[in-house]
């Protein structure tokens, strides 16, 4: 084998294990899940470019959603809304986001269907490392209880699968909120090592929320 195919391999391997880390790895359960609704889809791999893809999002939806006829809900009308499928029904349809959570509902004006952006995007309004992105959960709700908040523009350019909501008024119609396994382990270092608490981390994103919101677009 030659240096270029041994390079080439270890790429793989890494962009492999790096992708284990962001979407994370089905269990058998899980695994046999997927593949059952890709037969009921009828399209390999159908659900590979959904949030379906992702591990800690899936094990959440179980637990909180038991009935699996509905499960399947979510799983079908989310591939018919990312493949373009317009029959999709928007009460079974995913949208996620990524923000820091407060027991006192807050506005929540941007979110997606694509997951990645979720789980290793959002760089620059979100960090690596900042305490804003340990202490922020994924946010998971529909596209039918978007579109009861109001949906609103912005004058700020948008990202692939973006859509947003009022900014003015406070959303918490979540199905539930969730944050990935090696997330959670880099929240309790930080945390175990005296770094700011949750409502210090709130105070300064209410203290800056005006000026954000400037930024992203909307009048003020």
């Amino acid at each position: 084998m030659s240096i270029f195919s041994n390079l080439y391999e270890n790429l793989l391997d890494e962009l492999e294990e790096g992708n284990k880390v962001i979407w994370g790895e089905y269990n058998s359960d899980e695994q046999r899940k997927i593949d059952e609704w890709n037969r009921r889809i009828g399209v390999d791999n159908g659900l590979f470019s959904t949030v379906f893809r992702d591990k800690y999002f899936l094990s959440n939806l179980i637990d909180n959603c038991p009935d699996v006829e509905e499960q399947f809900k979510y799983a079908e009308n989310t591939y018919k809304y990312c493949s373009g499928d317009n029959t999709f029904d928007d009460n079974y349809v995913i949208f996620t986001r990524r923000s820091v959570p407060s027991s006192k509902p807050k506005p929540e004006a941007f979110w997606t269907s694509e997951q990645v952006i979720v789980l290793n995007g959002l760089k620059n309004e979100i960090p690596v490392g900042s305490v804003q992105r340990l202490y922020s959960v994924i946010m998971v709700t529909t596209l039918a209880k978007l579109k009861d908040h109001g949906l609103s523009d912005h004058e700020g350019g948008g990202s692939d699968g973006e859509i947003c909501i009022d900014p003015d008024k406070p959303f918490n119609d979540f199905l539930f909120t969730y944050k990935p396994e090696h997330e959670m382990a880099e929240l309790r270092e930080y945390q175990q090592n005296g770094g700011e608490e949750l409502e210090e981390v709130l105070e300064g994103l209410r203290e800056t929320a005006e000026m954000r919101k400037s930024a992203q677009g909307f009048k003020i």
